[in-house]
């Protein structure tokens, strides 16, 4: 049987696997919102204690309509563990 505590105590007991590093900016301008993120979506290597190089992204946009209506559009890559992109 799967104990349901294990991933959590995982985080608890290293969150050296906790990746430094994610940029956001974002603009907005009268009904348009635009932002993006460059982030490490792999498990850091080794050397826990620096900046890792970004390889994932994230860009939305969002437009705030008329009648309190909201459009969004998502795009995202994200680099596994294994080195691979996922989107």
């Amino acid at each position: 049987m799967d104990d349901p505590d294990a991933p959590l105590g995982h985080h608890w007991q290293d969150s050296t696997h906790v990746t430094f590093g994610v940029a956001t900016a974002g603009l907005q301008w009268r009904s348009v919102k635009v932002e993006g993120s460059i982030f490490t979506g792999r498990e850091p290597d080794e050397n826990r204690y620096d900046f890792d190089r970004p390889d994932s992204i994230h860009l939305a946009a969002a437009f705030h309509g008329i009648r309190r209506k909201t459009w969004r559009c998502n795009f995202r890559t994200v680099t596994s563990e294994s080195g691979s992109a996922r989107t």
